[in-house]
Formats: structure tokens, sequence, C-alpha cells
């Protein structure tokens, strides 16, 4: 069975946070000034990078002017060569290693968001929680789809998914959720008694997933009885697609009890968080 939670509906219920992730953004807001600064910000780093990279080229440029015509500056040309390779490699290995310690602390940080949303909101419901990132964060990149980034399993306490599973916007509910943000889709499975045949079988007829996605999924989900999926979308001041947070549920879900859990204000305050936290990885750009 699949049935999709009115989020709108929900937030009816409580009075919303002030740090609403969806709140109108005005300019003069403090909000906006934020958001306004951080793309500054992520604007002169560009220029800087770009700076930097046409000021080795217009160096390379000029040696290779003036080499033909000087044996001095020949000799000055062929000694510099390694000099320039040397300091475009350590250009590349520290703007390489920034992104290796930037993506390590965002993955801790949405582990302890995840943390916080199975223990306050499911109340220790058993299962894990996954946090999907867009591969692009382009609007207009074709075939874009989601990939794990972080997971809270209490199983595992890395916050390293180690999953090769991705899936395309529309395809499988997670990439539904992706195509479709700001709703709450819950599908429901029924038990595979752990046959992996069984459970490719449905994947396959009842949810219309390729089979080249198929061997991409974990033995994990043969005791999956429901997967919550919710895509996360900000729409102000700019609308950016963040991703998908993806919840396994070992057990089958009270539908009535899991709208109460997702109408908790701690619910909204938590997806601030993570909204607050991905927007800004995405001023900064990941890749």
């Amino acid at each position: 069975m699949t049935f999709v939670i009115d989020i709108v509906r929900l937030e009816k219920r409580v009075s919303p946070p002030s740090d609403h992730p969806h709140k109108t953004f005005q300019p003069g807001d403090k909000a906006y000034e934020s958001f306004r600064r951080l793309k500054a910000a992520a604007n002169r780093t560009a220029v800087l990078e770009l700076a930097q990279t046409v000021i080795l080229l217009a160096i390379a440029f000029f040696l290779s002017l003036v080499m033909p015509h000087d044996p001095v500056h020949s000799t000055f040309f062929y000694a510099s060569i390694p000099l320039l390779f040397t300091v475009a490699l350590l250009k590349w290995r520290s703007a390489y290693s920034n992104k290796i310690h930037r993506e390590r602390l965002q993955r801790a940080q949405v582990h302890a968001i995840l943390a916080h949303i199975a223990t306050e909101v499911l109340c220790g419901a058993r299962g894990r929680i996954t946090w999907f990132r867009p591969r692009s964060t382009n609007p207009s990149y074709p075939n874009n789809y989601v990939v794990p980034f972080s997971r809270y399993d209490p199983l595992n306490p890395t916050p390293d998914p180690r999953s090769r599973a991705y899936y395309p916007f529309n395809v499988s509910y997670t990439g539904l959720a992706a195509a479709n943000p700001n709703k709450v889709i819950v599908c429901e499975f029924p038990s595979f008694d752990g046959d992996r045949s069984l459970m490719e079988k449905h994947y396959s007829e009842r949810l219309l997933i390729p089979h080249r996605f198929l061997s991409r999924i974990s033995n994990y989900m043969l005791n999956v009885r429901a997967i919550v999926s919710y895509g996360l979308e900000l729409e102000y001041p700019k609308r950016m697609f963040l991703g998908v947070l993806s919840i396994d549920l070992l057990d089958p879900p009270d539908q009535a009890q899991l709208e109460h859990r997702l109408a908790k204000p701690e619910f909204r305050v938590f997806l601030s968080s993570l909204s607050d936290l991905e927007a800004t990885a995405q001023l900064y750009g990941r890749s």
C-alpha cells in the first residue's frame, strides 16, 4: 500500500517554528541578508580561484613568448616547468583535501540531525534513515539522480552510508520524492522471507524499477516493511532542490501514528537545520 501525507495539512496542527525552512524571505530580513552574504562569499572564492589559475597561465604564456628569442630565458623557461607543475599540483591537492574535509564534516553534521530525527521524532522505531543528495545541483542537468550521502543506523555508528544505490528522478519512491518535493510518500512492502529474488521481482514488477538498479539494492531491504520518503526543496529566496530524506522501517507503519509523529514541531526544526546545512553546501559548491 502507498499513501501520501500532506505536509501542509500537518503544519496546520502546530505553530511552525520561527526558523521554518519555507518562510518567505524579503530584502532586509536577516535570513535574506545571510543568504546574500553567503552567495557573495562563494562568488569571491570562485573569482579568487579563477584569478590564480589565470595568473599561472599568464606566466606560462609569457615564458613561451620569450623562450624562442633568448637562450637565457629559454633555459629559465625549461627550469620553471617543474616549478609551475609543482605549484599546480599543490594547488589541486589543497583543493581536493579541503573538499574531502568539508564533505566529512557535512556528513557528520547530517548524521547528527538524522540521529535526532530517529530518537525524538520516530521515537526509536526500528530502521535506519538515509539522506540522499542530488548528483548535480544544476536544475537543468539531464538525467539527474540522487545518491546516499549520510546515514543513521543504530547498528552502524559511522555516518558513511557505504551504499552503491542511486536513483534517477521518478525511479523508485526515493526518485519519486525527488521529483515531487515537500510531500511525504509512504510505501509499504510485503514480507519477502529473506528471498532476494522475490524482492527483486516485487521491485521490478510492482515498483517498475529497471533491472540495472536492482543489483545495487542491499540485502538490508529484504527486511524493510516500509519506506518513508520526503524530498526537501528550499523555495525562498531561491528555489533549490536539496535532497531526499529516506526512512527504512522494519515494522509496518500505522498511518495515524506516523502522521502524529511527523506533525511534531521538532521534525520541522530538524528539517530547517538540514535545509540550512544543505543550502550552504550548495552555495559553496560540492564538486
